[in-house]
């Protein structure tokens, strides 16, 4: 006779029922770890590919916060205070170049979109201007450095995002990252 007993066949759903338990878990710690890399790659990629703009047009290139309407048509930039000191860019960022004709350069205006990026809805993302500007030579306006962070809303996980004066943007390794500052 070949085939299972009830009993056996019983026995292996207990066994996969409790690895599925104990590997679920890890799972959603997984997907959530990635949502923020995610989230902070493609923040960081997004200020590097407004500078390498900015040089090459040989102009100033706008970076803000996204503003996108429930359809997520890009509507302009949002300039929302979530602390005294904090803006958020939850929605994902917006870059833009004025054009020659412009009569108020650094507003965003439809045409002049370079490129949006939107991050996923549990990640929060925070700095402290609603809006930068890269120079024509690749340099951020008002030589500010600007710290962008991320958090999971899910978890206690946070990761920062550095815009230096120069211009470039890079990933702080885990050990410099400032999440609970202001």
């Amino acid at each position: 006779m070949r085939g299972l007993t009830l009993v056996e066949l019983l026995v292996a759903m207990a066994v996969a029922a409790i690895g599925l338990a104990i590997a679920i878990p890890s799972f959603g710690a997984l997907s959530r770890k990635a949502r923020l890399s995610d989230a902070s790659s493609d923040l960081a990629a997004s200020l590097n590919y407004a500078r390498s703009e900015a040089i090459r047009r040989n102009q100033a290139v706008h970076v803000c916060a996204l503003n996108a309407k429930t359809n997520l048509d890009v509507q302009g930039c949002l300039s929302l205070k979530t602390t005294p000191q904090e803006y958020s860019w939850n929605e994902g960022v917006l870059l833009y170049a004025d054009r020659p004709d412009k009569a108020k350069p650094g507003v965003y205006e439809s045409g002049e979109r370079i490129r949006h990026v939107q991050f996923k809805a549990a990640v929060a993302v925070s700095t402290t201007s609603p809006q930068l500007t890269f120079n024509a030579e690749g340099r951020v306006d008002g030589g500010q450095t600007l710290l962008f962070r991320l958090r999971d809303l899910h978890s206690d996980k946070c990761l920062t995002v550095r815009l230096s004066a120069g211009g470039r943007a890079r990933l702080l390794d885990p050990e410099e990252n400032n999440c609970d500052a202001s």
